[in-house]
């Protein structure tokens, strides 16, 4: 097919060149061609016309759009022939210029169709030549192109790896253990401050009594001391009269005040917690069989009430504290 295409759009090209000079001529009404070139003019024509029917149905079915004007220059043809054997006349100018135009017609739909469907080698370069340019393109800008589009998507997800139930249940335990063993030390250091705390003010209150009866005995001795000389002095003075016996004084004893517990929080086995001083620990009657625990509870007024609660209603470690104290 591209054989045919440039042999046919060579005959033509050779055909507008040779037709040229006499449709100039042809301009004047005068003008007739010689049988020169009346001969020439068949023979280009001739040469058009044969090459198309020569052609292969192929060739024919692909370049179908000439076909009309390769008829066109056989009816001419066969025109011009009659007229030169005296048959017909003929108007020489349009004559020619319908051999002009079916030629140019025949040159352009070749043109036309070798710009719409170029050769097979020239569409196998450009192929080739766009993937050399894509797989190029794509070895330097692989890594820019991959940054853009993953800044653009979201985060994925770590993966999760399923876990074993029997450790994913040890884990839990070993949490929970952790979480109460923290719960309970951060509850024993609060209660460890606040029996600190309450010790101290325990031995504040009886440093404070100390020093009360350290203030009193002096005037106690004083006391004691003026009734030992009032005493001489009357034993000296009734000493003719008959001996008599000194009275012997017994030291006054002083009263001890009960202990004081520092005050502190309090827990039940419920966790719920109120503040306030150990008082004392008394024999229960009820059916439970349990010890009453008396507490001087802090209300939340600041004022402090006796309350009595079951010894085992106590956490274990508030149950250690009772005992400690009544040893």
């Amino acid at each position: 097919m591209a054989k045919f295409s440039k042999e046919m759009t060579g005959l033509c090209a050779q055909m507008l060149k040779f037709l040229n000079p006499h449709l100039e001529k042809s301009a004047d009404p005068d003008f007739v061609m010689s049988p020169a070139a009346l001969d020439e003019l068949e023979r280009r024509m001739k040469e058009i016309v044969g090459l198309y029917m020569k052609s292969s149905a192929d060739v024919k079915a692909e370049f179908r759009s000439i076909a009309d004007d390769v008829d066109g220059l056989y009816r001419l043809n066969d025109l011009i022939q009659q007229y030169r054997g005296g048959l017909i006349k003929i108007s020489m100018k349009t004559t020619l210029s319908d051999v002009q135009k079916r030629t140019a017609g025949i040159k352009v739909m070749l043109n036309r169709k070798l710009g719409a469907a170029p050769s097979g080698n020239f569409s196998k370069i450009l192929i080739l030549l766009v993937l050399i340019g894509a797989a190029a393109a794509w070895f330097f800008l692989k890594e820019p192109i991959s940054s853009l589009v993953n800044s653009f998507l979201p985060d994925k997800p770590a993966e999760v790896q399923p876990a074993d139930p029997d450790t994913e249940t040890e884990t839990a335990e070993d949490a929970d253990s952790a979480d109460s063993a923290d719960s309970e030390s951060t509850e024993d250091d609060a209660d460890e401050a606040e029996d600190a705390d309450g010790e101290k003010e325990a031995d504040s209150d009886e440093k404070d009594a100390e020093e009360a009866e350290d203030a009193v005995k002096p005037e106690k001795e004083t006391d004691g001391a003026a009734d030992a000389k009032d005493a001489e002095s009357e034993t000296d003075a009734e000493e003719a009269e008959e001996p008599a016996k000194k009275p012997t004084k017994k030291p006054s004893k002083v009263t001890k005040k009960p202990k004081t517990y520092p005050i502190r929080s309090w827990t039940d086995e419920n966790g719920n917690k109120v503040k306030g001083r150990f008082l004392r620990v008394e024999p229960s009657n009820s059916e439970e069989s349990q010890d009453v625990v008396f507490i001087d509870v802090v209300t939340k007024k600041g004022k402090t009430a006796e309350k009595g609660f079951l010894f085992g209603k106590f956490s274990k470690k508030d149950q250690t504290y009772i005992r400690k104290q009544l040893e």
